[in-house]
């Protein structure tokens, strides 16, 4: 009689993804540290600025992204599957094309930076092709499902803006590259972002019976979004008041969404938070604290706070939101491969025990700490004192982070090795 044997055959793409992702932290960081002093005098264009952008956004960021979407539309909808081939050709096709990219930008060769773009863009599509087939097919398409075609649409929008101004598309006001920016920042990652909080935090924090105002902040906010992408089609004084009217939208949408997740966690089950939901949340109060401060400096002109709106938001909000998520994500997989229905699922650990505790927890608060200094050295008010060519303080910043992002793989490797080889692996 055969031993009952693991519903998964094989661990889920997710895992790869997501280590594939956390490997383009490491010396991003590193040049995040190198970078500081420059940002504080407002040099935020240079080549290494662009490269370091692009490594984080496309190479850490979106790998994860299209890694988590592999899990979250078929199982929070019960949607069908996507393909595993599909991470087979998508994730190699993915990680060379950014890398492409960052080449371009550290040799100035925009060139390369509009092919590694155009594969990108292409390899996006097709992905999202699938994504997509399955999306349509799902049978609990709930109002958090009906407003993931929001950032789905802004992300194709903001990557032909991109291939755009990187073929030398004339644009002297450089209305390309900033409507680039703002749908990238707010139109897909912090829209994405928000729309599956409505999911993940009342899965992780086990909340039920409460009442949220999902469709009123996302039409709210897309509308916001829809202007930053109208101010594109004009000409100054007006650009700025549409933009202006766009941050004070977004801005109102960003605290319906943060109401909404206080009700959330109001409604709660258990009322201990386990750990990764904790930084998760810290993630999300930073997130939404650099939205809040980009989108103020964006209505009022306030240039000096651009730079570390944006360094909060990108860093201590999306970055360490995704550093957050892994922590629950990865054990989940690794026992539905490793454990599900085997002989020997009852010796499992907890999902919430299969993290090491202790690198976990210095990791993330290496990583925290890191933003937290970094955003200081930016403050308007600091920046002056800083110095401009004093780096150490900079450098030693990027080290930390990446000290933190180094502790969190090893301990998602940990994971890996729990149980060892499954019983039915020949």
């Amino acid at each position: 009689m055969s031993q009952p044997i693991g519903t998964k055959k094989h661990l889920s793409p997710t895992v790869w993804y997501i280590l594939t992702g956390l490997l383009w932290t490491w010396p991003a960081f590193v040049l995040s540290g190198k970078l500081l002093p420059e940002w504080r005098t407002g040099n935020i264009s240079s080549p290494q600025t662009l490269a370091l952008v692009h490594a984080l956004i496309l190479g850490f960021m979106l790998t994860t992204a299209c890694g988590v979407l592999y899990q979250v539309v078929p199982i929070a909808f019960q949607a069908p599957p996507i393909a595993r081939h599909v991470a087979s050709w998508h994730l190699p096709v993915h990680t060379g094309s950014v890398l492409a990219m960052v080449v371009g930008f550290l040799t100035n060769r925009w060139i390369i930076v509009a092919i590694g773009g155009s594969v990108l863009f292409a390899a996006t599509l097709v992905f999202g092709a699938y994504v997509l087939q399955s999306y349509r097919k799902a049978r609990n398409p709930t109002a958090v499902h009906r407003q993931l075609l929001f950032p789905f649409m802004s992300i194709i929008i903001v990557m032909i803006l991109g291939i755009m101004a990187a073929s030398g598309v004339s644009d002297p006001a450089n209305t390309l590259l900033l409507t680039h920016a703002l749908l990238g920042t707010f139109g897909f990652w912090l829209g994405l972002i928000m729309i599956i909080s409505y999911k993940f935090i009342p899965m992780f924090s086990l909340s039920h019976g409460y009442k949220v105002s999902v469709n009123v902040t996302f039409r709210t906010y897309y509308t916001g979004v829809a202007l930053f992408l109208a101010a594109a089609f004009t000409s100054w004084p007006v650009d700025s008041l549409i933009r202006a009217g766009a941050a004070l939208l977004c801005g109102a949408a960003v605290i319906l969404f943060a109401l909404d997740v206080r009700r959330i966690l109001g409604a709660r089950k258990r009322k201990r938070i386990v750990p990764s939901l904790r930084f998760a949340l810290l993630a999300t109060v930073l997130a939404l604290t650099g939205a809040l401060i980009l989108l103020a400096a964006l209505a009022n002109g306030a240039a000096a706070w651009v730079v570390p709106g944006s360094y909060l938001l990108l860093f201590g909000g999306f970055i360490a939101l995704i550093l957050s998520y892994t922590q629950k994500i990865v054990p989940f997989l690794w026992f539905e491969f490793r454990f599900s229905h085997s002989p020997d699922r009852k010796s499992a650990p907890a999902l919430d025990d299969m993290m090491p505790k202790k690198p976990v927890k210095v990791g993330m608060f290496l990583f925290f700490f890191s933003v937290l200094c970094g955003f200081i050295l930016l403050l308007p008010i600091i920046a002056p004192l800083a110095g401009r060519n004093d780096g150490s303080a900079g450098m030693l910043t990027g080290l930390i982070a990446c000290s933190g992002s180094a502790l969190l793989f090893y301990s998602l490797v940990r994971v890996l090795l729990i149980g060892g080889r499954r019983p039915d692996a020949g």
